[in-house]
């Protein structure tokens, strides 16, 4: 409105028009018709199409396992990076017990990676002849004990329950499954004691009483600490049962091994000076700032129901 012009009317103004209604509604049902032909494009043939199909695949986790990654690597090929389908993946390794379980991202348009978590052998159940996992899963039936592997001395008529132990064999698994693992080249036995629990022997003779086998890394981070000390003597025994406070004990003498308590347990703080006997093992020496234990089954000592073999 310019100055000292007169107001223009209301009924002057032009405003927009909207389309006749046939019109809206013809343009309406062609951007419907749009949108469906590209959302059916896109489902039915652009994300099966060879345009995103699988190419390079990257799988981690399944080095030792050889049939592991090959069957993986043959199902990622048959897919694309706009329709993977994890249950196809995971489906081919499923008879697999060394396999925990598969993760996998696309990386569009020709990439793939697969990320395996593979169970470890931890022990060697004798009284069934099955290596075993720290979740108590048997990997393998038959045979030999491996070498470098624990054994597990368990008396129970059947320690074994379809594909995994049980019992105190699934004490066992579970404390040696949260072993730490520069310790476990050290570990030559373990089974359960009905006084003293899940009992672990280490190469040099050295017995770790874990009592039960709930807060089994803190017990080994625990037993980490003390044998790292260049002041620990030659003990029978390190009962971790309560890991804030092991204790060291059972100083055989040096004429008669066949006396493991001969000598007065001593409590032991993590991390302070111990009363010098002799030496740990070398095998055993850790730092126990590196530690890091796996997570472990824990389930309570079923007391007295297993005797050592």
């Amino acid at each position: 409105v310019l100055m000292g012009a007169p107001p223009r009317s209301i009924s002057h103004l032009r405003l927009p028009t909207l389309p006749a209604w046939p019109v809206l509604k013809r343009r309406l049902i062609v951007a419907a018709l749009v949108l469906l032909v590209l959302t059916a494009a896109y489902v039915f043939w652009l994300r099966n199409s060879s345009l995103v199909a699988v190419e390079k695949v990257t799988i981690t986790g399944a080095e030792q396992h050889p049939p592991v990654e090959s069957a993986l690597r043959n199902a990622a090929t048959e897919q694309t990076t706009l329709n993977l389908d994890l249950g196809a993946l995971e489906q081919v390794v499923a008879g697999d017990p060394a396999v925990r379980g598969i993760s996998a991202t696309p990386d569009f348009p020709h990439g793939l990676a697969i990320e395996v978590d593979i169970r470890e052998p931890i022990g060697y159940l004798k009284a069934a002849g099955v290596v075993v996992a720290g979740d108590g899963v048997i990997l393998s039936r038959g045979g030999e004990r491996p070498d470098g592997l624990a054994a597990i001395k368990v008396k129970e008529e059947d320690p074994v329950a379809g594909g995994s132990v049980k019992g105190g064999a699934l004490q066992v698994v579970s404390v040696l499954g949260a072993a730490p693992a520069p310790l476990r080249p050290t570990i030559s036995s373990a089974s359960v004691d009905p006084d003293f629990g899940v009992v672990v022997e280490l190469s040099g003779g050295l017995q770790l009483r874990f009592g039960g086998a709930g807060a089994a890394d803190l017990k080994w981070q625990s037993a980490a600490t003390v044998l790292a000390d260049p002041d620990l003597g030659v003990a029978a025994y390190l009962d971790l049962s309560v890991p804030e406070r092991p204790v060291a004990g059972g100083v055989a003498d040096q004429a008669d091994s066949t006396a493991p308590e001969a000598a007065e347990a001593v409590p032991v703080a993590p991390a302070t000076d111990l009363a010098p006997a002799a030496t740990v093992p070398e095998a055993a020496e850790v730092d126990p700032a590196a530690v890091a234990p796996e997570p472990a089954v824990s389930a309570p000592v079923e007391g007295g129901g297993t005797t050592l073999e």
